[in-house]
């Protein structure tokens, strides 16, 4: 005779199932993060997992990935926020400014013979709060094509830091498009905001290896790395639904194919200085498939939180050490939440514009290490030793 499942146990079985499911939604479907990759070693035979301590160690093995951004500048970019809308703003409450968060973005490569085979730009973002012990990691998985939300915890001296993947639902509540996101010019909750330096001052010339005196230009590094990160998942969105959707010629081989090719010419062709050029009609499958998933355009997310200023223009009332954040400081109005809907700021459509912006982005996927690689290969031509 068959029993029943008293409906109570089975909901609290239906329940538990749901919540595993949840949970190994954030676990990787494949492979690792980059910051798993970047802090793991083999010892004695299997992967061990260390976070250097204290934070400038872990800087320093990231500045051998990071070497410099597009404009020569340290690929490193890293910023001061005492009075931030983090999860973790009210970590030290009350002495802000002796415990401000940092924030750092890989924004550029390494160059030269000796390259680290990782390429880290626009592809991890750390933010560092001390008083917590704890380091929110987003980093980018290369197999399974997406930002893994991460966080350190007992990061502090004598304890051993613990990695652990954290809840995309909750991450996802600020980070709509599953990718980092940023404050929009000036920036003011940074040190870049001359009253946020001052206050910094008094306490110290640098916070963990990031110094207090900076400025707009290396806020403005991570905002532009926000924004490729943010344009990568559009870019393999096309690539995989797109060219699924495209009948003839070639099928979805036949258009990744192309598109493929079409990346590396353009690549190339800056490397060359030759420029970039219209692209090959090769690719008008994808434009009439792409046209047809999505009419309207392919909405692009806005990983831009408005810009804040935690003083509310009160900053010639704050003084010197010891002082507190002005009254009201910690609060985050509605209109400045990271939580609020925010419009996409553009459509990606099959027109020249949204060509070039599919082309520049797929090619930020080779690192310059690639290329060189590539057009060594090219060179020598087929049979070449």
């Amino acid at each position: 005779m068959m029993r029943r499942v008293p409906a109570a146990i089975l909901s609290g079985l239906l329940l538990c199932a749901a919540e595993l499911a949840l949970a190994a939604a954030d676990l990787p479907p494949a492979g690792r993060s980059l910051f798993d990759h970047v802090t793991s070693h083999t010892v004695d035979g299997r992967s061990v997992q260390r976070i250097p301590y204290p934070f400038p160690a872990l800087l320093e093995v990231l500045e051998r990935h990071a070497g410099s951004d597009m404009l020569g500048r340290p690929g490193l970019a890293a910023v001061l926020i005492p009075l931030g809308r983090s999860l973790q703003r009210n970590a030290s409450a009350g002495d802000y400014f002796r415990h401000p968060r940092v924030v750092v973005a890989v924004t550029g490569e390494a160059r030269g013979s000796h390259v680290p085979s990782l390429l880290l730009k626009d592809r991890l973002f750390l933010g560092f709060q001390d008083d917590a012990g704890i380091i929110e990691v987003i980093s980018y998985n290369e197999h399974a094509g997406r930002f893994e939300f991460q966080i350190v915890t007992d990061y502090r001296a004598g304890a051993t830091p613990r990695v652990a993947y954290a809840r995309r639902a909750v991450c996802s509540a600020c980070h709509h498009a599953a990718a980092p996101i940023f404050s929009r010019p000036g920036w003011d909750e940074t040190n870049a905001n001359p009253a946020v330096a001052r206050a910094l001052s008094a306490h110290a010339a640098s916070f963990h290896g990031v110094a207090v005196k900076r400025g707009v230009d290396v806020p403005n590094a991570i905002d532009d790395s926000v924004a490729r990160a943010n344009r990568m998942a559009l870019a393999q969105t096309i690539w995989r639904r797109g060219c699924d959707a495209v009948q003839v010629p070639g099928d979805p081989v036949g258009c990744r194919e192309a598109l493929l090719i079409a990346v590396l010419e353009r690549r190339l062709n800056v490397q060359a200085g030759h420029g970039t050029r219209a692209p090959d009609a090769a690719l008008g499958p994808l434009a009439v498939a792409w046209r047809i998933q999505w009419p309207q355009g392919l909405p692009e997310p806005d990983p831009n939180v408005p810009n804040r200023d935690p003083f509310f223009g009160q900053a010639q009332q704050l003084v010197t050490a010891g002082t507190g954040a002005p009254w009201g400081a910690e609060e985050v109005v509605p209109a400045l939440d990271p939580m609020s809907p925010r419009a996409p700021v553009d459509a990606w459509r099959p027109d020249a514009r949204g060509m070039d912006a599919l082309l520049d982005t797929l090619g930020g996927f080779f690192s310059e290490a690639d290329m060189r690689a590539i057009e060594r290969t090219l060179t020598r031509g087929p049979g070449g030793a």
